[in-house]
């Protein structure tokens, strides 16, 4: 009943209305799980480092889209307020964005993904790698 009522807490706060958890119930979650959080926190902190390299790689309008709806958290409807393009465009902007990030990441790293698709762990195919 914990977990369930814990997931449940955390989904809430992960939904595009709120993107962060205030600072004491996020220590508190952590807490009360750190054997689950700690190894998957560190390997995607990690992993998470490569991302920023390879978003330069992209083209300019799928740079802005990411850079907006990802690691600022604009919804895309703001974001493409912003830009000044349709919201369909924004969409097909961070999607193909996503795919392309995607693509240089998995041509870079191997990943091992848990059963809840959270990184658990990546080892460098290429010693050129971004995340080196």
């Amino acid at each position: 009943m914990y977990q369930i009522t814990r997931n449940d807490i955390i989904d809430y706060y992960r939904s595009a209305k709120r993107r962060e958890l205030p600072v004491g119930l996020l220590a508190e979650l952590e807490e009360g799980n750190p054997q689950q959080t700690e190894p998957e926190s560190t390997a995607a902190a990690e992993l998470s480092g490569c991302l920023r390299p390879m978003l330069s790689h992209l083209s300019t309008e799928y740079q802005e889209a990411i850079r907006l709806v990802e690691l600022e958290g604009v919804t895309q409807k703001e974001a493409a307020d912003r830009l000044g393009v349709s919201l369909p465009a924004m969409k097909s902007r961070v999607q193909r964005g996503r795919q392309q990030l995607r693509k240089m990441l998995d041509d870079c790293c191997s990943i091992e993904l848990d059963t809840r698709r959270g990184v658990t762990g990546f080892e460098q195919r290429r010693p050129d790698s971004p995340c080196s």
